[in-house]
């Protein structure tokens, strides 16, 4: 054989690849089985629900849930209207807020 080494062992021929042990390859395989698997499209248990409305056409994933629960509210106060809604302090809430009201505001 050219390039590989062989090997008889109970009447079956063994073919491996010189400086590849077979337990890296099965390493390789759990390695790229573990990717796979973080790559579904499945919520974690506990995770809350995703808003709804504007913000699924804008990319808020980067922001905390609080954030994008507060931009969808602030988006309907300023389609309605009423900005007396506005949530107190300055956290996340407020600020998802304001930025919601200022993003669907008309102009």
């Amino acid at each position: 054989m050219t390039g590989r080494a062989a090997s008889r062992r109970s009447g079956t021929v063994v073919a491996s690849r010189p400086g590849v042990s077979r337990t890296s390859g099965v390493f390789v395989v759990l390695a790229l089985a573990a990717a796979a698997a973080g790559c579904a499209d499945t919520p974690a248990r506990g995770r809350e629900p995703e808003p709804t409305g504007v913000s699924r056409t804008l990319n808020l994933s980067g922001f905390p849930v609080e954030y994008r629960r507060a931009f969808e509210d602030g988006c309907t106060a300023a389609k309605r209207n009423n900005p007396a809604s506005r949530p107190r302090g300055d956290g996340p809430e407020a600020q998802g807020w304001n930025d919601g009201y200022a993003y669907c505001r008309p102009r």
